[in-house]
């Protein structure tokens, strides 16, 4: 098995190689501007030319080092800004379905709160977490977290329409009752997790490319 890379060491590493390029080089001309000193004016002319033009490529260099992380500046934020408004969806069907679970987890709510719940709180919830683009999402995690949660609003759902058509089990098997209702609550919690994992890996990748200003 491959050992993960944390990509803010991955791009600290790089910038470290970088200075050490630029580095190498200053050293390299020192030594030949040392052990070739110019003599004649064409002498000077041709090293004046020769710093000049490396002086133009860093300078080129450095401009696309600037674009290229100001582009991963905004991509990054704008992924995150994305995984920050999908967090508050999926956190308001963890709470809905939270609420569910810890009714039915007490025998003495149950039964109440299965006669008296509003399904139509589960649908916009679920209505809600339909319209995520998924595609946009730009993690695996993310994406198996929003599935999750989306997941389990449709089980708690389902369960609670089935109970209400026959409370029966509540008062004979409130054990599995209960059992369902806390698979249901774990698998919430799982997908909360992945989703506000995937959140802090980004602001983790966002701190490289500030630390390089």
């Amino acid at each position: 098995m491959r050992p993960s890379i944390d990509p803010r060491s991955a791009k600290l590493n790089v910038m470290a190689l970088k200075r050490y390029g630029f580095a190498c080089l200053v050293g390299a001309l020192i030594t030949a501007l040392v052990l070739h000193l110019p003599v004649t004016s064409a002498d000077y002319a041709g090293w004046v030319q020769a710093f000049g033009s490396i002086g133009a490529i860093l300078y080129a260099v450095s401009i696309a080092s600037n674009q290229r992380r100001d582009a991963d500046r905004r991509d990054i934020m704008l992924r995150s800004s994305r995984l920050a408004a999908v967090r508050g969806m999926t956190e308001h069907a963890v709470g809905v379905v939270e609420g569910a679970a810890v009714a039915l987890l007490d025998r003495n709510l149950a039964e109440h709160y299965v006669a008296n719940h509003d399904a139509a709180i589960f649908d916009e919830a679920f209505r809600m977490l339909q319209q995520i683009p998924m595609l946009d999402l730009g993690t695996v995690g993310a994406v198996e977290g929003v599935t999750l949660i989306k997941n389990g609003v449709n089980a708690m759902k389902l369960n609670l329409a089935t109970l209400h058509g026959n409370p029966m089990p509540i008062h004979q098997d409130h054990a599995e009752v209960a059992r369902r209702a806390g698979q249901i609550q774990l698998q919430m919690e799982l997908g909360r997790q992945k989703v506000a994992a995937e959140i802090i890996r980004l602001l983790n990748e966002f701190a490289p490319i500030s630390e390089a200003d």
